[in-house]
């Protein structure tokens, strides 16, 4: 008989007008500091989370950290240092990323931890006893920086595309998952747009490589994999309800790091987060393109193993090259983000990625390009705007309560970044054409002056939370400070 997660009925019964929103970043992958790409993905998924919050859903955002798999382990090796103490010196600098790019995540898992490590066991042992996982000696090609075993088919001149190095010959006695028996299922979820995937081409590929989908490896040996998430003994073997992990078995990287969706959500015991997952309204992942297999096919093939209810979004963006050349830690062309926000402040590399990075494909990164975004777009229009706008109403001479009294915006819709930039290019404009400045201009020009750059500050605040409040604050102390002063 199969046995699945137990989920309450009263929750389920609840989801349709709860107003639950679960949105997810993938784990970042640990073996060395975080890079522009990365930041791309939390930035959208922030705004996201912003958004709907703003428009009263009640939001729960995951990030973390993947650090698990052979990948952090020979890494740690080189630097000479144990894997815990690597990973823990790596996922601080991911952490630090979310707190200074203004990340506004509830949680932020390390799937290191104690907590991960029983959830995933215990998400396999689910797996397990719905028949879904059993031994196979297995043969093929397996790229440590992806993670993955590939196909020959896939490489190009024997090496993986993605990291330019050729992949590991591999023949073990592993733990499988049977994928393939799902493989119908989800092609047609997709296809029907049950689970809705984004952009549409993204779809299409999805699609080709769900064809062809295979039962997957699903574990390593220890001897060759001694750092992650060990097997769970059989109950059969152990006679005892507690999981011990078996030391023949490391977890497939995947297996365990999808495993984060649930291990990270509130909760203590698996059933109390998992009837979290279920009570969602929706589930939104965002995803880089290079990942979307493992999401699309793998992870949704795990859920509908254990009866889990299905994401309802992927959201995968594209890649942040330079030259031409995809930004990675492999071809060693990396963008630090926290150089960039220690240098231009936290909004400024937000708005970049937002505004000027397409939210699907693929874009070039250059500093000169980002300095001219900065001065032309922040210093010269919404800079200006805020400092000439709160220059003329401090000198006034209009109480304070006047203008406070006649704004009232409790509820603000939400636009786009082009929609709100008109509003500025428009603002700058009429102070401009109508000169305002002059002396006898009248106070009720003023006034409105004051309630429109307000407005402009409250759409602003999903996307440049800093500055929205500091606009605010400057409106209420009618003390105008440079909000992007110009880079010379």
């Amino acid at each position: 008989m199969e046995k699945k997660f137990n989920m309450e009925k009263k929750h389920t019964e609840s989801i349709k007008n709860s107003g639950k929103v679960l949105i997810t970043t993938s784990i970042a992958y640990v073996n060395s500091a975080p890079h522009i790409g990365y930041a791309l993905e939390l930035a959208q998924a922030d705004l996201f989370a912003r958004a709907l919050r703003a428009q009263r859903d009640k939001v729960y955002f995951l990030t973390g950290t993947d650090e698990n798999g052979l990948k952090n382990y020979q890494t740690a090796k080189e630097q000479n240092l144990s894997p815990q103490d690597f990973v823990d010196k790596n996922s601080a600098q991911f952490l630090q990323l979310t707190q200074d790019l203004e990340i506004s995540n509830d949680n932020f898992i390390r799937t290191s931890s104690d907590d991960h490590h029983r959830i995933a066991q215990e998400f396999w042992q689910k797996l397990s006893d719905t028949g879904d996982i059993y031994p196979k000696e297995y043969q093929g090609l397996y790229c440590v920086g992806c993670e993955a075993f590939v196909l020959s088919r896939d490489l190009v001149d024997g090496h993986c595309p993605h990291h330019q190095k050729a992949p590991e010959k591999v023949k073990e006695i592993n733990y499988f998952f049977r994928l393939g028996k799902y493989k119908n299922q989800i092609y047609e979820l997709i296809k029907s747009d049950a689970v809705k995937i984004f952009p549409v081409e993204k779809k299409s590929e999805l699609l080709n490589i769900i064809k062809d989908a295979e039962d997957v490896s699903f574990s390593r040996s220890s001897d060759k994999l001694p750092w992650g998430v060990a097997v769970p003994a059989s109950q059969e073997d152990s006679k005892v309800k507690e999981f011990k992990g078996s030391i023949k078995q490391i977890m497939y990287v995947w297996c365990d790091a999808l495993v984060n969706y649930i291990s990270g959500l509130p909760g203590k015991s698996i059933d109390e987060k998992v009837n979290f997952w279920q009570t969602q309204d929706k589930i939104i992942h965002f995803v880089g393109k290079d990942i979307l297999r493992f999401h699309g096919l793998i992870w949704l093939g795990m859920l509908l193993s254990t009866g889990l209810k299905l994401p309802s979004e992927i959201r995968v963006h594209g890649f942040i090259t330079q030259k031409g050349q995809k930004i990675s830690k492999s071809f060693g062309n990396t963008v630090d983000p926290l150089e960039y926000i220690k240098k231009y402040g936290a909004d400024a590399v937000r708005f970049y990625l937002l505004h000027i990075i397409p939210e699907y494909g693929d874009s070039d990164w250059s500093e000169e390009r980002f300095r001219e975004v900065y001065n032309s777009l922040l210093a010269n229009e919404l800079g200006n705007l805020a400092q000439r706008s709160i220059t003329l109403i401090g000198k006034s001479q209009i109480p304070k309560s006047k203008f406070q009294n006649n704004y009232n915006n409790q509820n603000p819709k939400i636009q786009t970044l082009p929609q709100i930039w008109l509003q500025i290019k428009q603002l700058n404009a009429q102070i401009s054409e109508e000169k305002i400045w002059e002396s006898q201009t009248p106070k009720n020009k003023i006034v409105q002056l004051y309630q429109d750059l307000y407005a402009i500050a409250d759409s602003l605040t999903i996307y440049l939370p800093q500055t929205a409040q500091e606009i605010r604050t400057q409106l209420s102390t009618f003390a105008p400070t440079p909000i992007f002063p110009r880079i010379n």
